[in-house]
């Protein structure tokens, strides 16, 4: 990590300084990632960008070292997997329960899912049986000997530790209220990798005494079939103890309370709409997540009656991303339409003008293109 750590220190100089017009933005994202989470929270991350920028404020500027990031490609690997087993700065480790044997690499780097079987089992029984040293968890998969570890079904259950969610003081009355005795789980996939299979270790360990999340930038594969229970708390999704219930057709439940905390009051920006910034294409594509979550926290607080701050987030994100800094896209048409609901119909028309003028200028370059079929 050490050489992905020097250049971090030594840009620490530059983005101390708040004043520059060229500020980087990705240690704001990063701060916005970890300041997503709940305290002592678990943090599953899965590419460079949600996780370097990550490791740059906790190792070097010290920022929420409560929280543990996970990156989702090296779990795949025994020694990372040692590493998150031990502790770092205020960040517990992260409690799983097979020893270095048991996925030491070649061994259980790929375990099957019989997906025949009709019964559900608890995730610790599932974890208890592939673990087992009898070989009665080994599949054969060729006509040479080879064998594959296997769970016995894809079909798992997650059982619901009730007192320590209820004494978990991040969870509000209404939470707990819909707890659930038990998550089922079904893995709609033949296999699992060994990063997979730390993910149900952790699930069988955990005990809902630590939060679990995902950053919003891992893809969907990597949930297994977890988004049921995910709640939008910022950039991240947290683990609930109870199916969610999306109202936007959209991945997870907003949380509007923490979320509108969060993006509105906690979260900082960088400089990405000041004069001369350049957005190059890392901060770009992070910029349609933002512009979706405003949007969809806005929506959510507007179908609960709260206008004035689901007003509050789109005139935010229109301060942070205008069209001379992030040209409009397809969020901004939703965003205009509940500019309009919200009877701010001058707000909406400027929107939906330039996105209209933009298209005419796209159709008239296209009617040039020769057509060669």
């Amino acid at each position: 990590i050490a050489f992905l750590l020097v250049p971090c220190i030594m840009a620490k100089e530059n983005w101390d300084d708040h004043t520059r017009a060229d500020r980087y933005t990705a240690r704001d994202f990063a701060f916005n990632y970890l300041n997503s989470c709940a305290p002592n929270a678990i943090l599953f991350t899965n590419g460079d960008n949600d996780t370097f920028p990550l490791w740059y404020l906790q190792e070097v500027e010290g920022v929420r070292t409560d929280v543990r990031i996970v990156n989702l490609s090296l779990l795949n690997t025994d020694w990372y997997i040692t590493q998150m087993k031990r502790a770092a700065y205020d960040g517990k480790a992260v409690p799983f329960g097979m020893i270095e044997p048991e996925y030491r690499q070649g061994i259980r780097d790929q375990v099957l899912l019989d997906r025949s079987s009709e019964d559900y089992y608890t995730v610790q029984d599932q974890m208890k049986m592939l673990r087992a040293t009898d070989g009665s968890n080994l599949y054969p998969v060729n006509d040479d000997g080879d064998k594959l570890y296997y769970f016995r079904s894809n079909k798992f259950v997650i059982p619901v530790d009730s007192a320590n969610v209820m004494n978990d003081a991040s969870f509000s009355p209404a939470v707990k209220a819909r707890m659930q005795k038990a998550l089922p789980l079904v893995i709609n996939r033949s296999y699992l990798l060994k990063a997979d299979v730390m993910i149900m270790d952790l699930l069988a360990n955990f005990n809902w005494n630590r939060p679990i999340y995902f950053a919003i930038t891992v893809g969907e594969s990597n949930y297994l079939g977890l988004q049921e229970y995910f709640e939008v708390e910022g950039l991240a999704y947290r683990l609930m103890p109870y199916k969610v219930k999306s109202h936007d057709g959209q991945l997870g439940e907003i949380n509007t309370d923490i979320m509108y905390d969060n993006m509105i009051n906690k979260f900082k920006w960088g400089n990405m709409n000041g004069k001369g910034v350049y957005l190059d294409e890392t901060n770009l594509r992070m910029t349609m997540n933002l512009r979706n979550n405003f949007y969809r926290l806005a929506t959510a607080l507007f179908q609960e009656g709260k206008k004035d701050k689901a007003l509050k987030c789109l005139d935010k994100t229109e301060e942070l991303m205008p069209d001379n800094v992030v040209a409009y896209n397809y969020f901004n048409l939703l965003i205009a339409e509940l500019y309009y609901k919200l009877d701010q119909p001058e707000k909406a028309q400027k929107m939906v003008q330039t996105l209209k003028d933009r298209t005419k200028i796209d159709e008239a370059f296209y009617a040039t293109v020769p057509n060669k079929s």
